[in-house]
């Protein structure tokens, strides 16, 4: 494994770690599309990103992304909305 995708894969582990709930039930459908291996048991569903197709790991860097520009969006608009009230 090169270095490179080492610290990508790093970097993926750090981001799906602030993903809420919900997030993490879309990711966890990328995982199930791409016919990826997971375990579970009663602390939840484990995955080993190391042996995650590139295709799976993109579609989610691009969903990480998603969300992380949805969340920019959104506290914009609640920014916009609290000077209203004022």
């Amino acid at each position: 494994m090169s270095s490179e995708k080492y610290i990508s894969l790093l970097e993926l582990k750090r981001q799906l770690e602030k993903l809420n709930e919900i997030q993490l039930q879309e990711v966890f459908k990328i995982l199930l599309k791409h016919n990826e291996k997971y375990t579970t048991n009663t602390n939840g569903i484990f995955v080993n990103i190391s042996i995650l197709k590139k295709n799976t790991v993109r579609e989610i860097a691009g969903y990480i992304e998603f969300c992380g520009k949805n969340d920019i969006y959104l506290d914009a608009i609640d920014k916009d909305r609290q000077q209203e009230i004022c």
